[in-house]
């Protein structure tokens, strides 16, 4: 989603984005695309410019604050759904094999995580009660995202308090581990940035599994060329310092569900090849992989109720990672034929307003439920996933604010989290 709204697209802009076929036409990706590429668009029917210009509007308009009428919403979603069909259709929608999930490799020791930010919960927003959540929150989860090493603003002198009190968990419990940001951009070099990383987690660095650059990348703040170059500075840079089995890898807002569009293509592939081209063979023992962020309410018409929208939670991973990872990321392999592996980044209860509020809990019951029946019928192994979030942030706009999995004071708050997501660790890849 966006940590804190750094980075990612708000709930609006994303679902119309969702709908856009089998991609997700970001402001940034999009500008870039017709200012660079007119090639490519040169052919292309009017119907897509009018989307492609419809949703460039809508995000303008969305992140100046500004209210959008529904004649004009109306328009946007019209063009998006003319582009070229409706997102939430299902191109393969079979559902992974348990030999094709015990298959899937990552770098984790849990099939399952969660996303832990305080940006916008100012009630939890401080170390100590940060530090009291994850106490209590790592009984029942050992994996856990943070979006920054540094403080958003702070350019590089305070570190995220979200952070430190993963770090400081860790250190108390050595089964949690953690997948680490960069956000947009690094404010400092890459090599500063690792010895910073190894300062704050000290003797648990190895317990970082991951790096990600940015957060959702594809929505304007990296080009793939910038990505490249910042896998490879952060590569380096970890190798300097020691820590040259950490992959680095990067997060987008979703992945195309075709392979053979060529308009999602030209958008997708070359964030695809930035990871793919520079992944080194000492990590996740050579395997790429890329976060995407699919959520249940992208995959129901915009404005369904709350019902359709946990109903749809199950299709985050029988259809929508399904089709992405049948025919989307399996084109990608590295020059030593490791092909690219997909990791659910962010996925929960966006879409819920907050007069639905008990329908927050129940997303969130549907997609561990989801999750459950995979690992009964896998080996314990699922399709790896970090559940958004932790906690609610009622900072954020109405429909991201009913998402957490736990109270502000780390106690559940009724969604569900089987045993298995602590301890059923992956026990080795079927070949």
């Amino acid at each position: 989603m966006f940590g804190g709204c750094q980075g990612g697209l708000n709930l609006q802009s994303r679902h119309l984005a969702h709908i856009f076929a089998t991609s997700l036409y970001s402001i940034g990706v999009m500008n870039r695309l017709i200012r660079d590429n007119s090639h490519i668009l040169s052919p292309l029917k009017p119907r897509f410019y009018i989307s492609c210009f419809a949703n460039l509007f809508l995000i303008s308009q969305t992140r100046k604050g500004r209210k959008m009428k529904k004649n004009k919403l109306a328009i946007v979603t019209l063009g998006s759904i003319l582009s070229a069909g409706l997102f939430m259709n299902a191109f393969a929608s079979t559902v992974l094999t348990p030999t094709e999930l015990e298959n899937i490799h990552t770098p984790f020791s849990y099939n399952v995580g969660m996303d832990f930010d305080t940006m916008e919960a100012p009630s939890a927003n401080t170390l100590p009660r940060a530090k009291i959540i994850l106490s209590k929150a790592s009984t029942d989860v050992k994996l856990f995202r943070v979006y920054r090493l540094y403080a958003a603003g702070s350019r590089g002198t305070a570190i995220d308090i979200p952070t430190q009190a993963l770090a400081d968990t860790m250190k108390a419990d050595p089964k949690v581990e953690a997948v680490v940001g960069t956000m947009n951009h690094l404010p400092v070099s890459a090599d500063a940035w690792v010895k910073q990383l190894k300062n704050t987690f000290g003797s648990q660095v190895s317990q970082v599994k991951a790096i990600l650059i940015g957060n959702e990348v594809n929505g304007g703040a990296y080009t793939a060329t910038q990505l490249k170059a910042e896998i490879q500075a952060m590569a380096t840079a970890l190798a300097n310092n020691g820590l040259d089995t950490i992959p680095v890898s990067a997060s987008l807002s979703g992945l195309p569900r075709q392979g053979n569009d060529s308009i999602a293509n030209a958008l997708f592939d070359p964030y695809m090849k930035a990871i793919v081209s520079n992944w080194s063979s000492k990590w996740n023992d050579g395997y790429p992989f890329v976060e995407f962020d699919p959520y249940p309410d992208a995959l129901v018409p915009a404005g369904s109720p709350p019902q359709d929208i946990m109903n749809a939670a199950p299709k985050v991973f029988n259809e929508y990672y399904a089709d992405v990872y049948r025919n989307y990321i399996s084109r990608f392999k590295t020059t030593a034929g490791k092909p690219l592996q997909g990791v659910i980044g962010e996925t929960g209860a966006e879409g819920i307003k907050d007069a639905d509020w008990k329908y927050g809990v129940k997303v969130n019951n549907a997609l561990t439920s989801a999750l459950t029946t995979e690992d009964k019928q896998a080996k314990n192994h699922t399709i790896p996933t970090f559940l958004f979030e932790t906690i609610d942030e009622p900072g954020k706009a109405d429909g991201q604010r009913q998402m957490g999995f736990f109270n502000s004071d780390g106690t559940g708050n009724g969604s569900s989290l089987p045993g298995w997501v602590a301890t059923h660790k992956f026990t080795g890849w079927v070949s």
